[in-house]
Formats: structure tokens, sequence, C-alpha cells
């Protein structure tokens, strides 16, 4: 059996690309209660720093067709379960590790000297535009952890699936 590598570390001259692992990337979050008066005005409380993941796909960033593109935030899996605790069991963490929870999705360890981690999650559920030019800062940065394939098109599928499940409006009948 052919033992597939989870990651690569790459160098920070090396482009970005799908997959890649971005270290502390400022996210604006607007507050809910802007009045009025609040109109415009930009915050520092309304910047939060994310460990996160490229999604985009890596055609689209190496044609420079995107002027944005979508990153998907990281959680240490110990992070994930203490403010998630239907997952702080076997049963729950065996769920996200066979990709049966929707939104969520598991990564690997890494057991590299330099990039050491255990399991990440990747939150569906709060992905961001950021613009391309910061990203590439960012990531010339220092060297960083890259998804290979087959768990980077993993990665996309799972990210595709969360958002294309259809309802329809008469399903077959369930067999008796």
């Amino acid at each position: 059996m052919i033992d597939y590598e989870w990651y690569e570390i790459v160098s920070a001259a090396e482009p970005i690309t799908q997959g890649d692992f971005i270290r502390d990337c400022p996210i604006v979050i607007p507050p809910s209660d802007i009045s009025e008066s609040d109109e415009g005005a930009v915050y520092d409380s309304c910047v939060e720093y994310y460990d996160v993941i490229i999604i985009s796909q890596a055609c689209d960033i190496e044609n420079n067709k995107l002027k944005y593109i979508i990153v998907c935030p990281l959680w240490d899996l110990e992070a994930f379960v203490g403010k998630y605790t239907n997952f702080n069991n076997p049963g729950g963490k065996e769920n996200l590790r066979k990709g049966l929870v929707f939104h969520y999705h598991m990564l690997n360890k890494s057991k590299s000297e330099d990039f050491a981690m255990d399991y990440k999650i990747v939150d569906f559920k709060k992905p961001f535009n950021v613009d391309i030019e910061l990203i590439r800062d960012l990531a010339k940065k220092a060297p960083r952890l890259r998804l290979l394939p087959p768990y980077r098109e993993q990665l996309s599928q799972m990210f595709a699936r969360s958002f294309m499940r259809v309802g329809l409006p008469k399903d077959i009948p369930k067999f008796k």
C-alpha cells in the first residue's frame, strides 16, 4: 500500500495555492450593532486573527483570476470539542473523522519537527473572502504547511458538499 503524505512544507518564496495554511490572518468582522453615527468607521475591535486554510481553487489562483480568495478558519481539535461539547466524545470525534458532519472537516496530525500539530478542524461555517495580495504577503513571512493531494481534493469536495445540499419537494418513498 502506498503511504500518501498529508502535508509538505513549502518555503515562503513558493506561490500560494489551495490547501496552504496561513497563520494569523486578519479578518474584519463588523459589529452587529452599528448605529447610524458609526457608519464608515473601522474599529480595531473588528479585526480578529485566525489560522486559516486556502479553499479557492489552485487554477484560479495561479491564473490570477481572483482579487479575493476564500479561506476557512482552522481549529485545534481539543479547542473545537471544548467549544462544541457534543463532539467531545469518541462518537462525535469519529463522526468528524468519517466526514459525517456538514460544515466541518478533520485534517490529520502533522508529525513534522518544524510544523508539528494535532488534528485540525476546518470550519466551513465561517468562510471568508480575503484580498489575495494580503494572503500573498502573509505567506511570504515564513515557510508554511501545504495540504497535499488527494487530501486537498477531499477538502474541496467537503467544502462544496457543505453548500450544495438539495432539498427535494417530494422524495422517493421509504422501502418497507
